[in-house]
């Protein structure tokens, strides 16, 4: 069992566009109000301007329906698009072909049938030679016209939006790979710092992770050390001291044995 398609409004516009399109010697316009501002009371469904003279300096004018209901209802006051009617060259009921039958289209209207291949011309639509155009509608359309997105404004969109989103993510990238550097250069500093402190350790014994608290301690330790002008001569004053306190206590030993050989210790007393 084969199902028909259900089409819809936007999918007969779309069909619409690619028939009278500029390269077919068309400017097609979707959805197109009678007037501006308070004077508008209705719009139609899409206007195609013929401007070569193949496919004639005429302006055609459409009205879509998805649905019988909807088409009927439109039958029961067409006096609604007396107003377009009157101010285009050709009039049209665009629809799947189930919407209408060719007696009930009204007999200045043309029926464009929507099918799976595009649009058929089921039945022509008579010329308006009359065909009026108003400057309120003519303000209206151009107007539309003016909003409508310009040529290949979507795609510099896309490709704008395309470019930021690329770019966002290259610079996401770096700075999760700067990051990376950075932590890895931390670690190595690290692992040095503490290889030093290990060996300064095993030379003189001092652990100098127990002033990792105090940086003023560590400071001030190495500041008295580097303030010494000589060690060496340090150790020398050091060494002519000891000699000086050796040879004091020798005197002194001397002197205590002179004196007692002077004032003997009476052994009984």
């Amino acid at each position: 069992m084969v199902v028909k398609k259900k089409w819809t409004a936007t999918e007969v516009r779309s069909l619409l566009n690619e028939r009278f399109c500029q390269s077919n010697g068309y400017v097609y316009v979707n959805e197109v109000p009678n007037a501006t501002t308070v004077h508008k009371s209705r719009t139609i469904d899409g206007l195609a301007m013929g401007i070569w003279k193949k496919s004639g300096i005429t302006l055609n004018a459409f009205e879509i329906k998805v649905a019988r209901t909807d088409f009927l209802r439109e039958l029961d006051d067409i006096s609604k698009a007396a107003d377009f009617e009157s101010q285009a060259h050709y009039f049209w009921l665009v629809s799947p072909r189930d919407v209408a039958k060719v007696e009930e289209i009204p007999a200045n209207w043309g029926w464009l049938v929507v099918s799976e291949s595009g649009l058929t011309i089921r039945k022509r639509a008579v010329l308006n030679a009359s065909a009026n155009l108003t400057y309120h509608f003519l303000a209206a359309l151009l107007r539309v016209m003016d909003n409508r997105p310009r040529p290949g404004a979507v795609e510099l969109t896309a490709e704008f939006n395309r470019g930021f989103e690329t770019g966002r993510n290259l610079r996401a990238h770096s700075e999760a790979a700067t990051a990376k550097r950075n932590t890895v250069d931390l670690e190595r500093r690290i692992d040095r710092a503490n290889q030093i402190a290990r060996e300064f350790k095993d030379v003189c014994g001092v652990d100098i992770t127990d002033y990792y608290q105090s940086g003023h301690r560590l400071g001030q330790a190495v500041k008295v050390v580097m303030a010494q002008p000589n060690l060496n001569a340090i150790q020398d004053q050091m060494t002519r001291a000891m000699s000086v306190i050796n040879s004091a206590a020798h005197s002194l030993t001397a002197g205590l044995r002179a004196f007692e050989s002077i004032n003997p210790t009476d052994s009984n007393s």
